[in-house]
């Protein structure tokens, strides 16, 4: 009869093979806590791996025994005859400047410096102890938030170069396995701390339905790998339909080209606004089903109507398309023209400055994209303001600005941001669509080049069709 020490290593060896990325001969990085999940899976990698294997322990500085836990690490480490990295991190600091959670900023310094160990430190993969248990609670939690069909499949065995080989097997079984091989390991006392939800759902609810209910628990599980390939199809789909659909406009706004009445699967759309989200921030597990029907209403409705989602992301809804932008990154400060040289750079456009005799190819017909001025001295280019008022060339009277820009069909959800011309505090130019009398130049001026500044606006997005 075999022991849990050869069956489970033979099953753990079996299940690597049903991995498609996983390769023996990778250099494989282990994260190792300290605790009997991080401490068998090192164990058996070591037994089973056939190419390089290092160690990784992260420091979080959240409890006394902190210190404790890294010698630990470190020791099991040399034992194995294994190299060990050490970080460090302060994930109170943390947590504190970026308004998160300990357990939402542990997770991304985690993250962060993973991923810094794949891309800088020539591992091709990080082993992390993720156990069958692990998965139950991370599928009850993504239902409890609301995530749908993507949070049932709970987390992937191979991810962007990161390994879950443990998701198979449970952690009675682990110990059983370090027991056998008198492996000793940390005990983490945060993790029984029942005012954490997961703590709740692994010592409550989940040993209460595996003894009770054990019916509903084998189900669950079985869920768990009905969703895998479920959101594998959906996966497939939803790439085949990011590709022709959505394109990025620069790296804080997405658009979706997603017409009204098209009927769109639903499961594949919320995955297209999942890896949207995910653009944007560190936020893997995706929106709530709460906000993927503020989307999906959003889609059918009104145009010109916006919604705030989570991360401070907006989406809006324009002609024929979906935008889902950061409106921070769409910020910037008035700009005074006389101390400006050259060219002035936001996100979504540009403006040349072209002094006095600098720029031979002036053309005296009138351009929208361009104003010229004989002055700078008291100029400023600015963002809009309720209340701009402009008398346009073309106009017998004074326009509103927000009317101008809504006539020349700029998208409402840049209409915030657009830039303005003001001169002695009044605006004389309203960037690619007009410019106010008093600052007209009659067609057959000789002398535009010596005498007058030249600027010109150049959109790095598409600001409407009357806009030039």
């Amino acid at each position: 009869m075999k022991g849990p020490e050869t069956d489970l290593l033979h099953r753990f060896q079996e299940h690597l093979r049903t991995i498609p990325e996983y390769h023996p001969h990778q250099r494989c990085l282990v994260a190792c806590s300290g605790g009997v999940d991080s401490v068998v899976l090192l164990h058996l990698l070591k037994s089973s791996h056939k190419g390089v294997v290092g160690v990784l322990h992260i420091n979080h500085n959240l409890r006394m025994a902190a210190m404790e836990d890294a010698r630990f690490v470190q020791a099991f480490a040399r034992k194995l005859g294994l190299q060990c990295e050490l970080r460090s991190v302060d994930v109170r600091t943390q947590a504190q400047q970026a308004r998160l959670s300990l357990e939402e900023a542990g997770h991304r310094m985690r993250a962060s410096i993973i991923q810094e160990y794949l891309t800088e430190h020539d591992w091709e993969v990080v082993a992390l102890g993720h156990h069958h248990d692990d998965q139950l609670e991370s599928v009850l939690l993504n239902l409890y938030h609301g995530s749908g069909i993507q949070g049932l499949s709970g987390m992937s065995a191979w991810h962007a170069g990161k390994m879950r080989p443990l998701l198979p097997f449970d952690r009675r079984i682990l110990e059983e396995y370090a027991r056998s091989h008198n492996l000793s390991w940390r005990h983490d006392q945060s993790n029984h701390d029942l005012r954490y939800r997961r703590n709740r759902l692994r010592h409550a609810l989940l040993p209460f339905l595996r003894a009770a209910h054990r019916p509903l628990f084998n189900e669950l599980s079985a869920l768990v790998n009905s969703a895998h390939k479920l959101n594998k199809l959906t996966d497939e789909t939803a790439y085949l339909f990011e590709s022709e659909h959505v394109k990025q406009i620069n790296k804080s706004k997405l658009q979706f080209d997603l017409p009204q009445g098209a009927g769109y699967f639903a499961p594949v759309l919320k995955r297209l606004f999942d890896s949207a989200l995910s653009t944007f921030s560190s936020c893997q597990q995706g929106l709530s089903t709460r906000h993927f029907e503020v989307l999906c209403e959003l889609l059918e409705g009104p145009m010109g109507k916006q919604q705030q989602l989570p991360m401070g992301i907006i989406a809006a809804r324009e002609p024929e398309i979906l935008l889902l932008y950061e409106p921070i990154a769409y910020l910037w400060s008035a700009m005074d023209l006389a101390s400006v040289n050259g060219l002035i750079d936001t996100l979504f456009f540009t403006l040349e400055h072209h002094p006095p005799g600098e720029d031979p190819a002036v053309k005296t017909s009138f351009n929208p994209a361009v104003c010229y001025l004989r002055t700078l001295s008291d100029t400023c280019l600015r963002p809009i303001r309720e209340g701009d008022k402009i008398h346009p060339i073309a106009s017998s009277s004074e326009q509103r600005v927000m009317k101008i820009l809504s006539d020349s069909k700029v998208p409402k959800s840049l209409r915030a941001y657009y830039p303005v011309l003001e001169q002695q505090g009044q605006v004389v130019w309203v960037p690619g669509i007009c410019a106010d009398r008093i600052i007209r130049i009659e067609k057959e001026r000789t002398d535009i080049v010596d005498d007058y500044h030249r600027l010109k606006i150049t959109w790095k997005e598409n600001i409407g069709p009357c806009v030039q």
